[in-house]
C-alpha cells in the first residue's frame, strides 16, 4: 500500500513526486507512443497497400461488423458464402485491373453477372462498393451513413455475405477496392424481422446512386432471372471470432485512437489526484510539468492523427455506390 502511494500521490516520503509522473517515467510513456505511432503509420501506409495482409485481416472484420449493425437492429446475423466471397474477390479484382469504380465495368458487366460466373444462384442480392478505405470501422461507419448502403447492410431478406479485396490504381493513385455482396439463396426461407407482405414478381430490378449508371437491358434480365430447379448447396461458414492483433490490424485509426485516450486520461487523473482532498501533500511543480507536457504531447498526436491521417480516408458521395437486385422464382 505503501508503494503504490509512492508511486500515484504526492507526500513528504517522494517530494511531492509521484513516481509516476517522475522523468524517467515520462520518457518511457513517450518513447511507447512514438513505436505504436511507428506501428500505426507503418500499417497505414506500407501493410494497408498489400493484398495478401488485407485479404487476410480486413474482410473478416467487414462481415463482424456487418453482423454488430445488423444486430443492433434485431436481424439476424449474414454467414459467410464462399461463392459470394469469390465473385467479391473478381469484382475488385476487375476494378483494380482495370482502374474503375463502378457497379458496371467498362466492358459492360454488371454485379449480377459476377454472382451467375461464381455459380450463385440468388433469390435476392445486393452489393455496396468503396475505394480508398485502409480502416475496416470507418468503412463501414461511412456505408451506414448513406441511405442505400445501410439499406443494403440491414436488409432483412439476406442470409449472406461475401467480402473482397484487392489493389490497384484509381484516379492515378493507389487504391484499395472493396466490394461487399449480399444475397439469399434461390429457393431458399429467408428469416425477417417483422412479417413480409405479399409483393409482386419482380424479374430484375437494380438501384444506384445517380452517379451510377444502371443497365436494365434484356441481356441482364437474362442473366437476373430465377431458375427453375433449386441449385445444389453452397458452402457457407459462421465467421470466427477476430483475436485482438486481427482487429488492431484492420481498424489501426480506431485502436490507435483508443490507446492514446486511455493514455492520457490516466495522466489527467493522476494530475487530478494532486489536488483533490484526501490527498496528503500538493504536487510538486516539476511533476505538474511533466504530467502537462505528456498530455499535451498524447492529444497532440491524436489531433494530427485525425486531421491529417484519418480524415482524408472519409470518401466523398461519389466513391461510394450500392446496387440492388432481386429475382423472384415462380
Amino acid at each position: 500500500m505503501r508503494s503504490l502511494k509512492k508511486f500515484f500521490l504526492p507526500h513528504k516520503h517522494n517530494k511531492r513526486h509521484p513516481h509516476v509522473l517522475r522523468a524517467q517515467m515520462v520518457y518511457t510513456v513517450l518513447a511507447l507512443v512514438a513505436f505504436a505511432e511507428l506501428a500505426f503509420l507503418f500499417q497505414s501506409f506500407a501493410l494497408s497497400h498489400s493484398t495478401t495482409q488485407l485479404g487476410a485481416v480486413l474482410p473478416a472484420v467487414v462481415v463482424a461488423l456487418t453482423n454488430q449493425e445488423r444486430a443492433s437492429d434485431q436481424l439476424s446475423s449474414l454467414t459467410t458464402n464462399n461463392q459470394l466471397t469469390e465473385a467479391a474477390k473478381q469484382v475488385a479484382q476487375d476494378m483494380a485491373a482495370k482502374g474503375y469504380f463502378a457497379h458496371e465495368s467498362p466492358d459492360g458487366k454488371t454485379p449480377w453477372y459476377w454472382l451467375k460466373k461464381a455459380g450463385y444462384a440468388y433469390q435476392y442480392a445486393g452489393q455496396n462498393l468503396a475505394v480508398n478505405f485502409d480502416d475496416s470501422s470507418q468503412l463501414l461507419a461511412a456505408w451506414m451513413d448513406s441511405p442505400e448502403h445501410k439499406e443494403n447492410i440491414l436488409g432483412a431478406n439476406y442470409t449472406e455475405i461475401g467480402v473482397g479485396m484487392a489493389t490497384g490504381t484509381y484516379k492515378g493513385k493507389e487504391a484499395v477496392f472493396v466490394v461487399q455482396f449480399f444475397a439469399a439463396p434461390l429457393h431458399t426461407a429467408v428469416a425477417q424481422k417483422t412479417p413480409a407482405k405479399t409483393e409482386p414478381k419482380v424479374v430484375a430490378q437494380t438501384l444506384a446512386t445517380p452517379t451510377v449508371a444502371t443497365n436494365t437491358t434484356p441481356k441482364d434480365t437474362a442473366v437476373l432471372g430465377a431458375e427453375d430447379e433449386a441449385p445444389p448447396a453452397t458452402p457457407t461458414h459462421i465467421q470466427p471470432p477476430l483475436s485482438l492483433w486481427e482487429k488492431v490490424l484492420s481498424s489501426p485509426s480506431k485502436y490507435m485512437t483508443l490507446f492514446l485516450g486511455v493514455l492520457a486520461f490516466f495522466f489527467i487523473l493522476m494530475l487530478a489526484l494532486g489536488f483533490l482532498p484526501f490527498t496528503p501533500q500538493r504536487l510538486h511543480h516539476k511533476a505538474i510539468f511533466n504530467g502537462v507536457a505528456l498530455v499535451a504531447v498524447i492529444l497532440g498526436i491524436v489531433i494530427v492523427n485525425q486531421r491529417f491521417l484519418i480524415a482524408p480516408l472519409s470518401l466523398p458521395a461519389d466513391n461510394q455506390n450500392a446496387a440492388v437486385a432481386v429475382a423472384m422464382p415462380n
